[in-house]
């Protein structure tokens, strides 16, 4: 293909060179994300990252998540877009956790999820009752979460922590088997 380059029909050169143009600016226009001709990098205007049963998790979803990670303390905002992919991955493996227990038929009730709200933010919450609606909306609000959300966040978090509890459950460890483990570390 070079040595046509160097031919001396001018009209060689020219359609060739054109040619080369078109794919170098396809290829420039395909590889730049965010430029809207590409759809590997726009996925169809709403951000969907992943989508696990019937729920979606949007870029919003995880930016959230990060500034709550980051807001408390236990990120640092240096280092959110190194973990992002994990973040992003915790998400899912949840929200697939979460899926896969409630087609098993393992629920949190209402009850449940309202216990869960009044213990993280007593201070909303009167003999069982919210007192302050908009004081609630207001500290979810801070975490990037709006009421609603909230109770959804509180009601994955109670099957998830369902679960663990139920595998803690069923681990029995006998004495013997305790007995034989200290004698082989101290051995």
């Amino acid at each position: 293909m070079f040595n046509l380059f160097r031919s001396g029909a001018k009209f060689t050169k020219y359609m060739l060179g054109g040619l080369l143009l078109i794919v170098a600016a396809s290829m420039v226009t395909y590889l730049i994300p965010n430029t809207g001709l590409t759809t590997a990098t726009s996925t169809g205007g709403d951000n969907v990252l992943a989508e696990v049963g019937n729920s979606t998790i949007t870029v919003d979803d995880a930016k959230a998540a990060a500034d709550r990670l980051v807001q408390g303390g236990q990120l640092p905002k240096d280092a959110v877009e190194v973990y992002l992919p994990q973040l992003v991955d915790q998400l899912v493996q949840d929200r697939a956790a979460t899926y896969a227990f409630e087609k098993l038929g393992l629920k949190v009730t209402d009850e449940e999820v309202l216990t869960g709200l009044m213990s993280v933010y007593p201070q909303f919450f009167k003999d069982g009752k919210l007192v302050a609606p908009d004081q609630l909306e207001a500290a979810l609000g801070q975490q990037g979460l709006t009421l609603a959300g909230g109770v959804d966040s509180m009601r994955q978090q109670l099957l998830l922590r369902k679960v663990q509890n139920m595998a803690v459950a069923s681990v029995v460890v006998t004495q013997a088997e305790v007995d034989q483990a200290v004698i082989k570390k101290h051995q």
